[in-house]
């Protein structure tokens, strides 16, 4: 069970130059809560990270399901070559389509509005509050998060999902806590620049789960033929 928690981390590093733009000023707010101390700001990264990666982990249970049933209904082979094909499909709506923008925006402003009440509620709460932000930030609207949700339906197993999403979670907080730590502000002009690392990580995410689901099917075409090989020999 390393493999979904390894593929997890590799997505996750490998989407955190597009975590710091997107995220970055939301988790730099969050974190003036804390103390001024770095242990305060440490303790407070973890704590928000680990409230965003739980959210994460809770989105893999539909995903683990659904990529279990298609296993034991017999799409084990095609499973990764469509979920390769689907992030695919996805490219041309990481770089914008209107509509789905539109909706994208409205979800973002719902969780937005709710961010007021709970930064307020959780500057009382050491513990509690930025384990709550987090959980919001977790739920905004992300086409990587939902490469890895399409990742960990890959793999068709409900633990293998969960731990693809932990790694996701852990490989895009690195560098959130390190900037968290060392900066108390994003330029914008970093932002524009990071932007375009989305649709590049789920491109290479696409073609390496298509890669995968043809070399498992290669993997199960040829076992038949080594099987009857045997036979003609005895």
């Amino acid at each position: 069970m390393i493999e979904p928690l390894l593929a997890g981390l590799a997505l996750g590093a490998a989407s955190s130059a597009h975590c710091a733009a997107m995220c970055g000023p939301l988790v730099l707010t969050a974190s003036r809560l804390a103390a001024t101390s770095w242990r305060a700001r440490l303790r407070h990264a973890l704590l928000h990270h680990a409230g965003r990666t739980l959210v994460y982990t809770l989105l893999a249970l539909p995903a683990g399901l659904a990529g279990q049933w298609l296993v034991l209904h017999g799409w084990e082979r095609g499973l990764a070559i469509g979920a390769g094909i689907v992030l695919l499909a996805a490219l041309p709506r990481a770089v914008g389509v209107p509509l789905l923008d539109r909706i994208a925006a409205r979800v973002s402003a719902t969780v937005g509005r709710l961010f007021g009440p709970v930064l307020r509620w959780a500057s009382t709460r050491p513990v509690g509050g930025p384990l709550a932000i987090g959980a919001l930030n977790g739920l905004l609207p992300c086409g990587l998060v939902y490469a890895a949700m399409t990742t960990a339906l890959a793999f068709g197993d409900l633990l293998a999902a969960m731990l693809v999403m932990i790694g996701f979670g852990a490989g895009t907080s690195v560098v959130l806590v390190a900037l968290t730590m060392g900066a108390r502000s994003l330029p914008v002009s970093w932002r524009l620049r990071l932007r375009p690392a989305g649709p590049l990580v789920l491109a290479v995410t696409a073609v390496l789960l298509i890669m995968r689901g043809v070399s498992d099917a290669h993997r199960h075409a040829d076992a038949p033929a080594a099987r009857v090989h045997v036979h003609v020999h005895e």
